[in-house]
């Protein structure tokens, strides 16, 4: 059965759930209800996450010495303009898998942008099989996120990073998403890893 599901998009919602327990035990915010974040597939047999444009948990946190607004966005996107004091990518409509966002408290999202008070932390979920990798059927040409801004050139690199492919350019995507979105300082490639032993995250 490993080709009867698209295992790369089913590692992507699990990380997604790793990294919404972690932010929220991080920043001690309360866990959404899970409810609210899935849905039935069209076959009703699968769930997938209920994305839209993006979905963002949002909260406030107290850290030392400061305290933080904190959303972290599945599918977020940036989309390509050249105003500085604006959220958005410098050169194309990039789209991380998952966003960390924090700025202070007391700021908008858009004061902070402007104010240079916003940090961004990206994040990529990368699935690869490189033994099984001709096991697995044919990439869909869609991520099922229900996005309706995706693009062809997005969709194309979904497809190649489901057929374990993607190897230098996830790095070099990372690079892509830290320099053209504006305020980010950190991109990150999650993978499972190849070890049998130890923390699986």
């Amino acid at each position: 059965g490993l080709g009867q599901r698209d295992v790369a998009t089913l590692y992507e919602y699990w990380v997604y759930f790793e990294l919404l327990r972690t932010v929220t035990d991080v920043f001690k915010l309360d866990m959404p209800d899970i409810k609210q974040l899935i849905e039935p597939t069209g076959d009703g047999f699968g769930l997938k996450l209920r994305s839209g444009r993006h979905l963002a948990l949002s909260g406030t946190s107290k850290q030392p010495g400061r305290t933080l607004e904190v959303r972290f966005s599945y599918n977020r996107t940036f989309s390509s303009n050249k105003t500085i004091s604006q959220s958005g990518s410098w050169t194309k409509s990039m789209r991380p898998d998952y966003t960390l966002s924090l700025w202070p408290m007391g700021f908008t999202e858009a004061q902070a942008e402007a104010e240079e008070l916003m940090v961004h932390v990206h994040f990529d979920a990368k699935y690869r099989l490189e033994q099984a990798a001709d096991l697995l059927s044919s990439p869909s040409t869609t991520d099922g996120t229900g996005d309706d801004e995706s693009s062809p050139e997005q969709d194309e690199i979904k497809q190649a990073e489901a057929s374990g492919t993607y190897k230098r350019a996830d790095l070099l995507k990372m690079h892509a998403y830290r320099d053209a979105i504006r305020r980010s300082h950190g991109a990150y490639v999650v993978y499972p890893g190849d070890k049998q032993d130890g923390e699986p995250f």
